[in-house]
């Protein structure tokens, strides 16, 4: 019998078991609140202060769940350091889309 990897529960190695790649929309709700949780916590506390626990009672969800969707607390704050730079780059787009020199940057 097979390791079970990811998602996988031990023994749940049948048809119905869920890859560890596959995304679902809880999922992807535990993720958005861990990443917007890690923003907020940073902000409130600073990088010293915004532990796993911290951000996990933040989001309101079990820490064991960062280590589950990002692999480590290191993996989850680039995805919010990610997720915050694609906001802020949307934010500004559509200003700098017409920027065609430096001096109108400045």
């Amino acid at each position: 019998m097979k390791a079970p990897t990811g998602s996988q529960a031990i023994g749940d190695t049948g048809p119905m078991a869920r890859p560890p790649s596959s995304s679902t929309a809880a999922g992807d709700e535990t993720r958005a609140r861990l990443v917007e949780a890690t923003l907020v916590t940073l902000a409130e506390v600073g990088y010293a202060g915004a532990s796993s626990r911290a951000i996990a009672r933040q989001a309101g969800v079990n820490q064991a769940l960062i280590f589950y969707h990002f692999g480590s607390y290191e993996g989850l704050v680039a995805a919010a350091a990610r997720a915050d730079s694609e906001a802020r780059a949307a934010r500004y787009a559509d200003r700098l889309g017409a920027v065609e020199t430096l001096s109108q940057l400045v």
